[in-house]
């Protein structure tokens, strides 16, 4: 489980950094729980997500790609 690991850093370092975690999420085919606020990060990321509001998930919840509308 992540929260909002990358949240601290300069644009062009996190990008870098976001970039090198997905190369390493499928290399080693790990499960992540990545928390985030911010939607870019969550689409460069996410094969499912889910939104919370308040601690609890609010729909629809993604199943496939997330959907960033």
């Amino acid at each position: 489980m992540l929260d909002e690991p990358f949240s601290s850093l300069d644009s062009d370092l996190k990008q870098q950094l976001l970039m090198e975690f997905k190369s390493l999420q499928k290399e080693l085919d790990a499960t992540t729980l990545y928390v985030t606020h911010d939607r870019y990060e969550a689409r460069v990321l996410a094969e499912h997500g889910v939104r919370m509001q308040e601690g609890r998930i609010v729909g629809p919840v993604q199943i496939d790609a997330p959907d960033y509308r």
